[in-house]
C-alpha cells in the first residue's frame, strides 16, 4: 500500500494524502481521485509517496491518468498522408 501526497494544481503548496493499492505511482505522476466532474473523477498531481500509514483515514486513488496519445490520422483521411509522402510509389 502506498500513501500518496497530492496537489490539486502543480503550483499548490498544500498536499492531501490518499491511499493507493493499485499500480505503483511516483512523484510527478498524475492520478485520478473521486470528483464532481462529468467522469466522476478529478486529476491531481503526485507530490510525494510513502509506505508509512498516516494517523488519519485516507480516500483511495482511482488509478493513474494515462498520457494522451496523439491521433496521427484524426480525421481518418489517408489522402493527406499520401500527399506528404509524394507520388514516388
Amino acid at each position: 500500500m502506498q500513501y500518496v501526497q497530492c496537489k490539486f494544481r502543480e503550483t499548490d503548496t498544500r498536499t492531501y494524502t490518499y491511499s493507493n493499492d493499485g499500480e505503483p505511482v511516483a512523484v510527478g505522476d498524475q492520478v485520478k481521485i473521486a470528483g464532481r466532474g462529468e467522469d466522476g473523477w478529478q486529476r491531481v498531481f503526485v507530490a510525494a509517496v510513502s509506505d508509512e500509514k498516516p494517523p488519519f483515514d485516507t480516500k483511495p486513488i482511482l488509478g493513474k491518468v494515462e498520457p494522451e496519445q496523439p491521433d496521427l490520422l484524426a480525421d481518418g483521411d489517408d489522402d493527406d498522408l499520401e500527399a506528404s509522402l509524394g507520388d514516388d510509389n
